[in-house]
């Protein structure tokens, strides 16, 4: 008798069931992972300079980067890592782009971004101190005029990467490109005006644990009879069995659950500035606040307004939301002009000949410093307070991190006013009918120029300076990149000047009024009074402020 050969069925099965499962499971394992985003706020921010290498700008509304042989500027920045999810690595890092808001370009050009590899504090770093940089990150940035009220957005991948491997996060250096002159600001976490602090966005892929595969499928069905093999002798015809049923199909296993996702923290109450809280209420309209008497000029601090009361020796602090009163701070006898450093309010005491530095936060009165004859106008450089002394010839520069002066610089005669376009200072001569470009570094002559009789007020508009002649009764526009005059529009005896960055505001202390005017082409857009002697102006970033000489008030509009 013969033996039929083994069938191979049972063989063939087991092996198509396990080739199933080991494909489902390599699928699984490729499946790729979800991106999300994480926003990197700012823990630090300062600039150092040059031209005051003891000076400390970590309270400032502005991160100024400047190329100059003489006068450098170099911005740094920290960033918190905090938002990243627990046990990320470099390799989870898709992008990451820094985003900081251009307030001002003053002369366009590029500037590099380098890790930092030393420890470093906004409130003590000098340009003495600073820290030391290390790997080059992204190299000539582009800044061009076009740039300015808007974000810029550079890539930082490599130094988040670095951060996540293992290097020191001791934030990045914004530093000038080798030749390039560019003066350019960005807003600070400390700006007031428009509050556009920096940020890193990192962008994170293939991140969390992988779900667990499904279970395997039911074996399928039965394949196909294999080929005979060769016939054997010929035995004994047995008899044939009858045919068993196919089997059917298994079903696919289920696809194993993903990892829960975390949940989304709740968002944070809004928080609204000063324009966003105008036009919440709707205060389109003039609102008075009692001041003292003879209201002469006003600064704002961020959240407060400042007012220097002629006649009774004291400054007034109101709450720029809704003007109501904070508190009254004895200074000099006199006092005229009043400026903001980003800490302290510094004031010119017209009849004592000097200024009182006064702390924001509590109206502590810190130090009182001589300067020339009858100061009235002040302004604050980002490291000096310059002082128009109006009875000599001269200004005063002090520094304001050390309170000493730092010389005085001849200018024309019966100076009234001072303004910083953030290279130079201007300087209104009553007497003269001009006004002097000063170098803040040096404090050296960089041009004078012709303006009108009674030069009185000056400001600046991110691009030209503007002046209020009030004897002479213009109001002239200077080119400041080189000193041309653009146009002289006609207005009756205008004593104040401020920008509201879209148009100029003139105050006429005769005419009772106050004008709004179109920079470019001198139009006035609307007409506001009746004031008693409306002589300064001020504006907060949403509200432009008149101080009414004759009538112990200040309006808002």
């Amino acid at each position: 008798m013969t033996r039929s050969l083994p069938s191979t069925r049972p063989s063939s099965r087991f092996t198509r069931w396990l080739i199933l499962v080991t494909l489902m499971a390599f699928c699984v394992l490729l499946s790729p992972g979800q991106a999300s985003a994480q926003t990197l706020p700012v823990t630090g921010d300062s600039y150092t300079q040059q031209s005051a290498p003891t000076a400390n700008t970590g309270s400032a509304g502005n991160l100024f980067v400047h190329g100059s042989t003489t006068a450098d500027r170099n911005a740094y920045i920290e960033f918190s890592l905090t938002p990243l999810p627990a046990g990320l690595t470099s390799s989870n890092v898709a992008i990451a782009t820094m985003k900081l808001y251009v307030n001002t370009v003053t002369t366009a050009g590029t500037f590099d971004v380098h890790l930092v590899t030393s420890a470093w504090n906004e409130k003590t770093i000098t340009y003495n101190t600073a820290p030391t940089l290390g790997t080059l990150v992204t190299s000539a940035v582009p800044i061009t005029a076009s740039n300015a009220g808007g974000y810029v957005v550079i890539n930082v991948n490599s130094a988040v990467q670095a951060w996540l491997s293992g290097t020191s996060n001791f934030g990045l250096a914004l530093v000038p490109t080798s030749g390039s002159a560019i003066n350019v600001a960005f807003d600070s976490k400390e700006n007031g005006n428009t509050s556009h602090d920096g940020q890193i966005e990192v962008e994170v892929v293939s991140f969390g644990p992988q779900g667990p595969p499904g279970a395997p499928g039911a074996p399928g069905p039965a394949g196909p009879q294999g080929p005979a093999g060769p016939a054997g002798a010929a035995g004994a015809q047995g008899p044939v069995g009858p045919a068993g049923p196919a089997g059917s199909a298994g079903a696919a296993g289920a696809q194993g659950p993903a990892g829960p996702a975390g949940a989304q923290g709740p968002p944070g109450p809004p928080t609204l500035n000063l324009k966003q809280l105008k036009l919440a209420l709707q205060q389109f309209y003039r609102q008075d606040f009692s001041v003292g008497n003879e209201p002469v000029a006003a600064a704002f601090d961020g959240t407060h307004m400042w007012v220097a009361n002629w006649a009774q020796n004291y400054v007034t602090e109101l709450n720029a939301s809704d003007g109501s009163f904070v508190r009254t701070v004895t200074v000099g006898n006199n006092p005229y002009g009043i400026a903001f450093d980003g800490s302290n309010i510094w004031t010119a005491n017209y009849t004592d000949g000097t200024v009182s530095e006064v702390r924001a936060s509590d109206g502590t009165v810190q130090a009182t410093i001589g300067v020339g004859p009858s100061p009235e106008g002040v302004t604050f450089d980002g490291a000096n307070i310059w002082v128009a002394n109006s009875g000599s010839t001269t200004v005063t520069k002090i520094s304001a991190g050390g309170g000493g002066v730092v010389g005085t610089y001849a200018v024309g005669n019966n100076p009234q006013w001072i303004s910083f376009d953030g290279a130079n200072v201007w300087v209104a001569n009553y007497s003269d009918g001009t006004v002097t470009e000063l170098n803040a570094s040096s404090g050296g002559v960089v041009n004078t120029v012709p303006t009108g009789a009674g030069a009185i007020r000056t400001a600046f508009d991110g691009a030209n300076i503007w002046v209020a002649n009030n004897s002479g009764g213009t109001v002239t526009e200077i080119r400041a990149s080189d000193g041309s005059i653009l146009n002289n529009f006609p207005f009756p005896n205008p004593s104040g000047v401020a920008f509201d960055g879209t148009h100029i505001w003139v105050s006429s202390n005769t005419a009772s009024a106050v004008y709004e005017l179109d920079p470019s082409s001198g139009a006035t857009l609307a007409t506001f009074g009746v004031f008693s002697a409306a002589n300064m102006l001020a504006f907060d970033g949403a509200s432009v402020w008149v101080l009414d000489f004759g009538s112990a008030q200040i309006s808002k509009f």
